[in-house]
């Protein structure tokens, strides 16, 4: 299999600084950089042997050095025959140390800023290679500069990060910032597909939804049977022989709160989706409800057993709670912040509320 060749982005007058290097890698490679850089001397012309792998060599780092040259730059090289001048003139053309190149790169680097949104990859190879110019003609900044310089050109969804950062006693790495920043745009990536898929499920079980949906016991639309008031009246009926003023009061709940029924659709749907994992690491709230409930006992930090109470459910079934206590839940509020709150719940004595489809964390 051949050897790959290396390829050299072509010198276009505002890369100068990453082409000098790949350029010299590509003539060590060919063991041709001696040529350029003047460490190899000419052969006695006599020696033909000798003379005539030199001007070989010499062809060949010239023909790397004008070949990686953008053509429309090749008008400051006039007609090229010696690597070495070839590359000293483009040093003095691109490499000046004048105070107006500085002028220049500096205003680059002031104005440059992450867009929101924008990527984080792209931003920092463009200030490194900013960096690298400036170091090219004399004006290399120190670490805790491009530091600097970096944080204060992000934009304001990297302000937490920024002051976390600014707590140090000392300034961190440019390596460490950089790894920072990374990860806190993959969390803003992930954070934004969380919220895609929220609205999309929210328009998907919407009212308008609903109304496709048809009980197979009651005929109506709006609810599937398993949430059917009407069956879950009728069964209660059948097995506890209730009066007709149950059912009545029942039937009249399944055909005029229309806001108990989407709850219920929801949570529903949210059960039978939900796996284990997801059901013991969130949460549903439901801020209207008399008694909370909380199926993991780990999770209360104060409990007493002896409250135990029996909880009238929405079906008008009764759930018997062991006992209650206090647990600690840290909500995510839409401006990032976390706001932590202490609950009262029961802990009931079967998982009969889905943990949550709201963006609560532990």
């Amino acid at each position: 299999m051949a050897e790959p060749k290396s390829t050299v982005v072509p010198l276009d007058g505002r890369n100068y600084a990453t082409w000098k290097v790949q350029c010299k890698i590509a003539l060590i490679k060919e063991d041709v950089w001696s040529l350029v850089d003047g460490t190899e001397p000419l052969p006695d012309p006599t020696d033909t042997n000798k003379y005539s792998k030199y001007v070989l060599k010499k062809n060949k780092a010239l023909a790397i050095v004008v070949l990686s040259v953008d053509p429309k730059l090749l008008y400051l090289l006039g007609e090229p025959e010696d690597p070495k001048e070839v590359w000293n003139k483009l040093a003095d053309q691109f490499q000046k140390k004048t105070w107006s190149n500085k002028l220049q790169l500096r205003r680059r680097l002031y104005a440059l800023r992450l867009k929101e949104g924008g990527s984080v990859q792209e931003h920092i190879k463009t200030m490194t290679e900013i960096f690298n110019e400036l170091s090219v003609i004399g004006d290399q900044m120190n670490e805790e500069d491009r530091v600097v310089h970096l944080l204060a050109s992000l934009p304001e969804s990297y302000d937490m990060l920024v002051t976390a950062l600014e707590a140090n006693f000392e300034i961190p790495k440019m390596e460490f910032v950089t790894e920072k920043i990374l990860h806190e745009e993959r969390k803003s990536l992930v954070k934004d597909n969380d919220s895609i898929s929220v609205k999309q499920e929210k328009a998907f079980y919407g009212k308008e939804s609903r109304k496709t949906i048809k009980c197979h016991h009651c005929g109506k639309e709006g609810h599937i049977k398993r949430n059917c008031w009407a069956l879950k009246n009728q069964q209660t009926k059948q097995g506890a022989g209730s009066s007709g003023e149950k059912s009545n009061s029942a039937e009249s709940k399944q055909e005029g709160d229309d806001g108990n029924e989407s709850v219920g659709l929801l949570a529903a749907h949210a059960m039978s989706a939900c796996d284990k994992n997801v059901l013991d690491n969130t949460w549903i709230v439901d801020s209207g409800a008399t008694c909370h409930m909380c199926n993991n006992k780990e999770l209360f930090v104060q409990y007493n057993d002896k409250d135990s109470v029996s909880v009238s459910l929405g079906d008008g079934h009764s759930l018997e709670a062991l006992g209650s206590g206090k647990i600690i839940l840290k909500m995510l509020l839409p401006d990032d912040k976390i706001q932590t709150y202490y609950m009262f719940l029961n802990y009931p004595s079967i998982c009969s509320v889905c943990p949550n489809l709201l963006n609560l964390e532990k």
